[in-house]
This record gives structure tokens, C-alpha cells and sequence, in this order.
């Protein structure tokens, strides 16, 4: 299935998924917190249209201990953090030129505390990698900006028809990993792109220059259906208490350190890592 990269211009970031870091320098405008309100429902009501998703995102989160290479549950003010590979199907028409965009299906796919089930797909460049296709997924129609989507009517991703199978089902069968690595490692050309189109546009207002935040990222890619791996994230990881696996918090910045990531060699140290979206991919 061939694929490209789809400019969040045309998607906008709220649309990517971007997760809430409580504490961060990094606060991002989106959710990843997982809701409790998820549907196991399959209903496929003949009176609604059904829509395709040609556009998908997806978003890492999870605590991670160096020492063992396993993952952690961490702590935010006493808020448990996900341990999660987020995905976001989406139908860009929609999205980009409805003021109340609702064709798109937030589904997110555990990543079990303990011994990391690593995903095929990607190779020794990665650091880690997650093979989600056993994971326990719950899916949801109301993850951010109190927009509603609608998953039970979700008829096919990229041309694959869902049929009868229920919405985790069909999202599972899409063979969805996530990996990450060092940001030496992302294609140059591609580094060049978020670094004066992207990184300006939607994060730096927020976030501050690149160059002041670029020796705390890692970088992030996904592959689906049968794809190699694409970048498609920077990825950083916010400092937390060993011992207790409590994030770190410093009152007067009102933020959690990042982890310095330049010049780290597999695997990458302990900390909460998780995702920004520079891209989605799309048909």
C-alpha cells in the first residue's frame, strides 16, 4: 500500500492526537487520556451513511526503566499516565471542511507494564519498538475538543474494507507498530521539514525554538498494513523519580524536565516518553 506524508497544515494538530503532558514544557493542544466511556458497540445502522478513513496518526506514550528494558506505570499529581500506542483514523475531507468534523475513531492499544513485546517491523536502529496486534484496545468517540466522532460507522481504512468485523478488530488487523530511535537517525531531509515548516507553525509559540528543545528529542515512526517504517514523530522523555515513578515537577517553572537525548545509545534512559506529532500519513 503505498503511502506519503500528509502536512498537518491541511489536518491541523488538533487532529494528530497530540497528547496533555501534565507538567511539561511540552504541553501539546490535544488529549491522549484514554476515556473511560469507550464503545464495544458494532452497530452498523443502514440509516446512517457509513465514511472511510484515508489519513492516520499515531501517538506513544509509556513509562520506561533502563535498567530491566521493561515498561512502568508513572504518576502526575496522582494522575496515572498512559501506557499506550494511540491511533487516530481519520477522514481528511471531513476534518479539514467541517466546523464539526465527526468522521474519525480514536482507538488506543495498552502496552502492558512489565517485558516489551517488540514489533518485527522495525530493525536494530530502533531502540524500542511495540508489536500491538495481541494488546488490549478499547476505541472512543470523544477523545478531544469535545468533538464527537463515529467509529461504529467507520466502513474502511486505505481501500481495506472493515466488514463485519467489530471496530478493534478491524483496527488491530491493520498490523500497527510504533518505534522509536535516536533523532540522528530520522532521514535528514525529513528533520529539515519539521524543523522550518512544521516545528514554526504549530509548536514553537508554545514550546520555544528548536534549536532549544532539539537535544531532547528522539524520533518516532509507525507502519501499517504491511509498510516499513515511517517518521513521523519527535519523541521526548519527561524525567521521572525512579523510586516512586512519580513524574517530576518543579513548582517554578510549573513543568517536568525533558530527559536529554543527544548522544544516548540503546536502550534510552528512564523516563515517561512521549510523542509529538509532526505527520499523519494518508492515501
Amino acid at each position: 500500500m503505498e503511502s506519503w506524508k500528509l502536512a498537518l497544515a491541511l489536518l491541523g494538530p488538533a487532529a494528530a492526537c497530540v497528547s496533555d503532558d501534565p507538567g511539561s514544557e511540552h504541553t501539546d493542544t490535544g488529549e491522549s487520556d484514554t476515556d473511560t466511556d469507550a464503545d464495544s458497540d458494532t452497530d452498523t445502522d443502514t440509516d446512517v451513511e457509513g465514511w472511510d478513513a484515508d489519513a492516520i496518526a499515531v501517538d506513544t506514550h509509556f513509562g520506561f526503566e533502563r535498567s530491566t528494558g521493561t515498561i512502568h506505570t508513572v504518576t502526575w499529581k496522582g494522575q496515572v499516565q498512559a501506557n499506550e500506542v494511540a491511533v487516530m483514523l481519520i477522514n481528511r475531507a471531513d476534518y479539514a471542511t467541517s466546523s464539526s468534523p465527526s468522521k474519525w475513531c480514536f482507538v488506543s492499544f495498552t502496552i502492558p507494564e512489565g517485558e516489551i513485546v517488540a514489533n518485527q517491523d522495525f530493525d536494530d536502529t530502533y531502540w524500542l519498538s511495540f508489536d500491538v496486534s495481541d494488546a488490549d484496545a478499547m476505541y472512543s468517540n470523544d477523545v478531544f475538543q469535545g468533538l464527537t466522532g463515529d467509529c461504529e460507522h467507520m466502513q474502511s481504512f486505505m481501500g481495506i474494507d472493515r466488514g463485519s468485523l467489530d471496530v478493534v478488530s478491524f483496527a488491530r488487523s491493520l498490523g500497527i507498530g510504533s518505534g522509536i530511535k535516536s533523532f540522528d537517525d530520522v532521514a535528514s531531509g525529513t528533520v529539515d521539514d519539521w524543523r522550518d515548516r512544521v516545528w514554526p507553525q504549530y509548536y514553537e509559540k508554545s514550546f520555544g525554538s528548536w534549536a532549544q528543545n532539539e537535544p531532547a528529542f528522539g524520533g518516532g515512526a509507525i507502519t501499517f498494513g504491511g509498510s516499513a517504517p515511517t517518521d513521523v514523530n519527535i519523541v521526548i522523555g519527561l524525567a521521572v523519580d525512579p523510586e516512586t515513578w512519580i513524574m517530576v515537577y518543579d513548582a517554578k517553572t510549573n513543568s517536568t524536565p525533558d530527559v536529554l537525548l543527544e548522544d544516548v545509545t540503546a536502550p534510552p534512559p528512564t523516563a515517561y516518553y512521549t510523542s509529538i506529532i509532526m505527520y499523519t500519513l494518508a492515501m
